[in-house]
């Protein structure tokens, strides 16, 4: 009896145990289909989300942050392992705003410019001795490399085409830029990046650090003025000083600015030397993007903080469209800008700007479309020269 009631007991305990994992079974099967079913039906997977291989989803689809409802082309899902390199997946790790806030000064430059980068770093190095730089070389000879790597505190880094699409062997596309903007932010978290066309003329830059430093303080929060009366702001613009010290007090009490900072006006709109068929990646306001308070800065000089907003804003989207072949390239013939003197902001020149029509574009959407809050407002530290005048001695780039 003993033992019969003990089979019995252990027949009820093993259907129970069969029930319980049936049930369990049941309810994995139910959260997969869940799962799918929010991957694909709620979130619109095939229109904008990519997952990682650990399952984790990103949206590759820009939303204007004045529109959300309007939805940029997706962007391919083959550039998230790359993004990952670069540390874009994850902006959770800003960098400080240190009370130094010592950047480190980045370039890129192929053989073709090379005497200009010469003169870029001896202008760097006349203010700064000890100074961290960065030199990309994006197409340097073998003597031109040799001769980069003996630059005192210079620090020698090949850009590896072989990594991205062939398209980047494009130099005049400027798809590089980002990546290494993308990367000097990952390793430095504070950069200028500068063009070789940049000439440093002034070694003290705290009245640039204070616009972003100013976020340090608890100050009351400032609201941004409606859009007609910075409309009417812009139209008073004149721009006629190097810096204008009043005008830096209202920035820093404000306390509004970018932190990717442009500097040098180009003197025209976005909307003039942008091509259209940007819009259908990033659909920003065209309206807004045609006024004169959205002018184009050049993108060769940069200051820029690992924070949380540039690499989300601006970095991220920036280094997608270099790697995606139809974003920031253009099919305009001849790419020459035919500017309408007496309207350089809402009529389109018939040109395109590469990276710098992408980056205006995105720091204008990120920044109510004006360009007082994604430029320093300052001009008193740099010129901006295409062509050598003197060439530079090697004695001014030796250690001393």
């Amino acid at each position: 009896m003993f033992s019969e009631n003990w089979l019995s007991i252990q027949s009820h305990r093993s259907s129970d145990v069969q029930l319980r994992c049936a049930r369990l079974s049941a309810l994995i099967l139910l959260l997969v289909i869940f799962r799918y079913l929010v991957r694909n039906t709620f979130l619109n997977t095939d229109d904008c989300i990519c997952f990682d291989t650990h399952g984790r989803s990103y949206d590759f689809c820009y939303r204007p942050l004045g529109n959300s409802s309007v939805i940029g082309k997706k962007f391919s899902c083959d550039h998230l392992e790359r993004l990952e390199n670069l540390g874009l997946l994850d902006s959770t790790t800003p960098a400080t705003l240190t009370q130094e806030m010592d950047p480190v000064f980045v370039t890129a430059f192929s053989q073709s410019h090379f005497l200009e980068g010469k003169r870029l770093i001896a202008s760097i190095r006349a203010f700064y001795k000890t100074a961290r730089i960065v030199v990309y070389d994006i197409g340097l000879s073998k003597k031109g490399a040799v001769r980069a790597k003996r630059w005192c505190h210079v620090e020698y880094r090949l850009f590896n085409f072989k990594d991205h699409p062939h398209y980047f062997r494009q130099l005049h596309t400027f798809r590089w830029k980002p990546i290494v903007i993308a990367e000097a932010l990952r390793d430095f978290g504070v950069i200028w990046y500068m063009d070789t066309s940049v000439i440093l003329q002034k070694g003290d830059l705290r009245h640039i650090y204070a616009l972003i430093k100013c976020r340090q303080t608890p100050r009351i929060s400032i609201p941004v003025p409606p859009v007609e009366q910075r409309d009417m702001r812009e139209s008073r613009w004149q721009g006629t000083y190097p810096w204008d010290t009043v005008q830096w007090t209202a920035n820093i009490e404000e306390c509004k600015k970018s932190t990717y900072l442009l500097h040098s006006f180009t003197g025209h709109g976005i909307y003039a030397a942008t091509d259209p068929s940007l819009y259908s990646f990033f659909p920003v306001s065209i309206n807004e993007l045609r006024k004169p308070k959205a002018k184009m800065y050049e993108a060769g000089l940069v200051h820029a903080v690992k924070t949380k907003e540039t690499m989300e804003k601006i970095v991220k989207w920036s280094v997608l469209c270099a790697l995606e072949e139809k974003c920031m390239g253009t099919q305009i013939i001849p790419n020459t800008c035919e500017f309408n003197r007496s309207d350089p902001y809402s009529s389109f020149a018939r040109c395109h700007r590469y990276d710098q029509s992408v980056v205006n574009v995105l720091l204008a959407d990120a920044y109510y479309y004006d360009r007082r809050y994604y430029t320093s407002e300052i001009t008193d530290f740099f010129r901006i020269q295409r062509f050598i005048s003197l060439p530079v001695k090697n004695r001014e780039l030796k250690c001393t």
